[in-house]
């Protein structure tokens, strides 16, 4: 279990207030998933992929392999279009209904 927590933004630190803030953020997020399947998923994936990108930047001063970097980024991506993939085809069911 504490392999996973390795790659959760917030709590690859060990760092206890990283921890609560990011409990607290999770909570909300999760909550949105519940109201919004598509909002949810954009806001879960992205701490995973604005903080793989600064893991990106900054690998050259890391020991990290690459792939330990590249993956989370590219799941994260993909999770999140398919949130603003859901977002854009709900938002175009909504204006035609107000149309007519």
């Amino acid at each position: 279990m504490g392999a996973i927590f390795q790659y959760i933004p917030g709590f690859r630190s060990n760092v206890k207030w990283k921890k609560i803030i990011a409990s607290i953020y999770y909570i909300i997020a999760l909550l949105m998933l519940f109201s919004s399947w598509s909002v949810g998923l954009v806001f879960l994936s992205g701490p995973f992929f604005l903080f793989s990108i600064m893991d990106l930047i900054t690998h050259k001063k890391s020991t990290k392999p690459l792939i330990k970097v590249l993956l989370p980024l590219a799941m994260s991506l993909v999770i999140m279009v398919i949130g603003f993939a859901i977002l854009h085809k709900h938002h175009q069911k909504i204006c035609l209904i107000n149309k007519r």
